[in-house]
């Protein structure tokens, strides 16, 4: 087949959830398909070498956060979410345009609904979705969680603009992939019909039981990029919350938290007792095998969250 994969952020390096299944996606059906792949520019020129021989053609246009923020201040005016707003440039947009109308594609397929208006009036491929997951429920327990009166307001506003949005991706799209029932629950009048669950999966060798590496039986551990807001979120909830309950009954109770770019909020939790916050490491999956307990203690997000499956 010939398909076109479109995504807001390039796919490497993969220390994110979205960059690693964008890659994992252009790897599995650059090998298999004649596939083209179309996103905003790398941070770094040399990344287009990890990405380009896996696909027929690798497309990456100029992003500008300047231009982003002048959409972001038309989007104030409108129904559109924030974050499609800050995503779909106009480069993206109009490269999409040129694709399609130059080659005859049967798929074209957008990575989560942010590039949606991409392939807004485009006929002839089938149309796909891949949504993942609901942002708009993402969002609202973000805003359940949010700490100041302010950010509680916008993370409402964008909840339910994502959720307006969610439901009319179903009349625009031909198929949604979500990862689980639970998702697809959230979004109001869903289509069954065009419902398709492609749920995420592991590396089975590389996070493979490593019995030659010794256990703490009193430690717990908690993985992801920590500058993520809801990863930072979870980190904070259960070091303050939850493990000083722990240490009550356990007193050499340890709690890693274990994961690159630790926000300044992240980086504080080092100071409770039992708490060490490693920032990057060599080797995650030794310290998933040196832990006792894995914790996922995320109050914001929406989805699968990759950490479990490594755990």
């Amino acid at each position: 087949m010939k398909l076109l994969l479109i995504c807001h952020r390039f796919p490497w390096p993969v220390h994110r959830g979205d960059t690693l299944t964008v890659f994992k996606m252009a790897q599995f059906f650059g090998a298999r398909h004649e596939l083209d792949l179309l996103c905003h520019a790398p941070e770094h020129p040399q990344d287009f070498s990890r990405v380009q021989p896996m696909v027929r053609e690798l497309t990456a246009v100029p992003f500008s956060r300047a231009r982003a923020c002048g959409r972001l201040l038309r989007a104030a005016g409108s129904t559109l979410p924030f974050q499609v707003a800050w995503c779909t440039s106009g480069n993206l947009r109009n490269e999409s345009r040129r694709l399609l109308a130059s080659r005859d594609y049967d798929a074209a397929i957008i990575y989560y609904l942010r590039p949606a208006p991409c392939l807004d009036g485009v006929n002839g491929p089938v149309k796909i979705a891949a949504l993942q997951l609901s942002l708009a429920t993402e969002w609202a327990r973000a805003a359940d969680h949010a700490r100041s009166p302010w950010g509680r307001f916008l993370r409402r506003i964008e909840a339910r603009r994502l959720a307006r949005y969610e439901t009319a991706l179903f009349k625009r799209f031909d198929k949604c992939l979500l990862i689980s029932p639970h998702d697809r629950d959230r979004i109001a009048d869903y289509d069954p019909a065009k419902v398709w669950f492609n749920p995420h999966g592991v590396d089975t060798v590389k996070y493979a039981p490593r019995p030659h590496v010794p256990v703490s039986p009193h430690r717990v551990i908690f993985t992801g990029r920590m500058a993520f807001h809801p990863n930072a979120d979870a980190a904070d909830y259960f070091a303050r919350e939850i493990f000083p309950s722990v240490r009550r009954e356990l007193p050499d109770a340890q709690f890693l938290i274990v994961g690159r770019d630790p926000l300044p909020a992240v980086r504080k939790l080092a100071t409770l007792p039992g708490v060490t916050v490693t920032g990057t490491v060599p080797d995650i999956e030794d310290h998933l095998a040196a832990a006792a307990v894995a914790v996922d203690p995320l109050r914001v997000g929406a989805g699968l969250q990759n950490k479990v499956l490594e755990a």
